[in-house]
């Protein structure tokens, strides 16, 4: 910049006036009045020593402070230190002379700068952290006063040219979201995340890592990184990041399965790296889920608890939806062995419903929040004498499935299951009989055996019917009880064929042997001597008292004639 401190400053003002006479016109001029003009022009230009920084760099800038004025003038600067940058203590100089202690963010009075002259200010800051927008940008101002020629003092302020510096570093944002903030138990959620260098330098290893609440777990294999498929990649357990370029922008999805909404379920994303050698961890929004589900209770109820053959029991099923969501429902119930549904006993709430059966489940429509919906119905006994017992526990599973809609579109199936017992009391009779020989002539002789036992959970008084063949006589028999007893019997011991064994418990067994002889004379029924045993049985259950028989295997007797 040249001065010219000889160049003379004037204010000139002429007065011009212009005039018309008959046909001609004319334009007077008066004298030229020039007024010198008396002050100090400053200006500040501002430069630094770089256009780019990185974090702990240093920067010296330089203001020239220059006077094209033909006054004097006393100049006070000042440079406020922006965001990013700290002030390097007694780094101010003042034309190449240290200016110790003096701080440039306050303001400094650099003295008088004549006319046509110009005075240099320069210090020092340092980078110690990264601005949002990725540089620094600052401007130095000035206030100057002079006097004028009639002895007034006048202050006027200048500001510098403004100086950027782009601030070099590796600057990652991450956001994330699910593919829906509505969930529930065994649901999976999507999770996208976007990572993008907002900074000027690539970024290298940056390990990512996912923070899942108590609720949620990674579904292996699910990752998706930039488009390819990557199952070896563990979000939880976290992994490196290929480089990051400026402007470049990496996307990453992933899937979880909800395990439980006891707690809050929500996913965060961290991003650790190096930014000009500083340790950098950055997070994403956390994204937050909101459990949705019905609560919806079912008790089931059975009136007797305890039956015997010929019994019937009535299931009463309540369901309540104490949510706030409505549930379409179709209710079931499986019986066990032993049990069968009893066709038209079906009621809800008190109203017949016809053609309805639980084991291929009961329509019941849409359930309102706050509803309470009563299913009643009946089941019979069809266990008999001759049935083969698994168990004697009768356990009936009801299910209650139902669907609720989410606001998302989704419609969701659960299934809510309960089991209610009947107690089937009774005792169980199993008669086997053998006879040997299979092969006789008259007059020989057959030992018939029966084994007789109570399986079941009810004692009871048993008699035997049809012991002897037709076309034979008893000629002896022997009771062999479970304890060691042994009483025999003979023909007068049978009342109208009947013979009274007495009472076996639960788990006992008796054993009734006896010989029968072929009659000699006398016409035989056939050559084959066939039929049963018949064991009566008498129990009792609530206070009333059955009476009961089972046919035990069928014997067979095979005479052999001989002519003479």
């Amino acid at each position: 910049m040249s001065l010219d401190p000889n160049q003379e400053r004037l204010l000139q003002n002429q007065t011009s006036v212009t005039f018309i006479s008959g046909a001609t016109g004319g334009v007077a001029y008066s004298n030229l009045v020039s007024i010198p003009l008396t002050g100090p022009v400053i200006t500040i230009q501002k430069s630094a020593s770089v256009t780019q920084a990185a974090l702990g760099s240093i920067i010296t800038y330089e203001l020239n402070i220059a006077n094209t004025g033909n006054a004097d003038a006393e100049v006070i600067v000042q440079d406020a230190i922006p965001e990013g940058l700290q002030f390097i203590v007694n780094s101010v100089l003042r034309n190449g002379q240290p200016l110790p202690g003096v701080d440039i963010s306050s303001p400094l009075n650099i003295g008088i700068v004549a006319s046509s002259s110009a005075a240099n200010i320069s210090f020092q800051a340092i980078v110690t952290s990264l601005p949002p927008s990725n540089e620094i940008f600052n401007v130095a101002s000035a206030a100057y006063t002079f006097q004028t020629l009639d002895g007034r003092t006048i202050t006027r302020y200048v500001t510098s040219n403004g100086v950027r510096i782009a601030i070099a570093n590796a600057q990652l944002t991450i956001s994330q979201r699910a593919n829906t903030l509505q969930t529930f138990v065994g649901d999976v959620i999507t999770f996208t995340v976007t990572i993008q260098n907002t900074g000027s330098v690539p970024v290298l290893n940056a390990r990512l890592s996912v923070v899942l609440s108590a609720g949620m777990s990674f579904v292996p294999g699910s990752v998706i990184l930039n488009g390819i498929i990557s199952p070896g990649l563990d979000p939880v357990q976290g992994f490196i990041l290929p480089v990051i370029n400026p402007g470049e922008v990496v996307q990453l999805t992933y899937q979880v399965r909800v395990l439980s909404v006891s707690s809050p379920l929500s996913s965060e994303v961290l991003v650790a790296y190096t930014s000009d050698g500083v340790p950098v961890q950055t997070s994403s929004n956390e994204v937050v889920l909101s459990p949705v589900e019905p609560v919806v209770n079912m008790v089931v109820t059975v009136m007797p608890g305890q039956v015997t053959y010929g019994g019937a029991v009535q299931f009463t099923a309540v369901i309540l939806n104490e949510g706030d969501l409505p549930i379409e429902a179709v209710y079931y119930m499986n019986f066990p062995q032993g049990l069968i549904f009893e066709d038209y006993s079906v009621q809800i709430n008190g109203v017949e419903v016809h053609n309805a059966n639980p084991v291929l489940g009961i329509r019941l429509g849409t359930l309102f929040p706050g509803s309470r919906t009563v299913i009643t119905y009946r089941a019979l006994v069809s266990f008999t004498p001759y049935s083969r017992f698994t168990q004697m526990n009768l356990i009936n599973q009801a299910a209650l499935q139902f669907t609720y809609r989410l606001t998302d579109s989704r419609t969701v199936s659960l299934r809510e299951e309960t089991e209610v017992q009947v107690l089937f009391l009774a005792p169980v009779i199993q008669a086997e009989l053998t006879s040997q020989p299979v092969r006789v002539e008259r007059g020989d002789e057959v030992t018939i055996r029966i084994l007789v036992r109570n399986t079941g959970n009810l004692a009871a008084a048993l008699s035997l019917r049809g012991l002897i063949p037709p076309g034979t006589a008893l000629m002896r028999g022997i009771l062999h009880f479970q304890d060691g007893t042994i009483k025999p019997f003979s023909i007068q011991d049978l009342i109208d064929g009947i013979l009274i064994i007495g009472v076996l418990e639960p788990g006992q067994y008796a054993e009734i042997e006896y010989i029968v002889r072929v009659n000699i004379e006398g016409l035989l029924p056939s050559d084959l001597l066939k039929g049963y045993v018949t064991v009566l049985f008498t129990y009792l259950f609530e206070n009333k008292e059955y009476t009961l028989e089972v046919h035990s295997n069928e014997y067979i007797i095979v005479i052999e004639q001989h002519d003479e």
